[in-house]
């Protein structure tokens, strides 16, 4: 169990500032009138992504490979 924290706390900077400099870069567009739907696509997809990326997969990497909550060091 400790592994996979440790796996998603390591991930957690690399994924979270690649997503804010992504995000912060097509703000600007959300004002145009042509990019405005490619904007908000890209804002929405990455958001899934990071909460996915984070939160999702490290738990259904425990759920499926039945890691064991009480073999965690604390």
């Amino acid at each position: 169990m400790q592994a996979v924290i440790d796996a998603a706390v390591s991930r957690a900077r690399s994924v979270t500032l690649g997503v804010v400099t992504t995000v912060l870069g097509v703000v600007p567009l959300l004002w145009d009138p042509f990019f405005h739907s490619l904007a908000v696509v890209i804002i929405c997809g990455l958001s899934f992504a990071t909460i996915r990326t984070l939160i999702i997969v490290p738990t259904l990497y425990a759920i499926f490979f039945r890691v064991d909550i009480s073999k965690t060091s604390a």
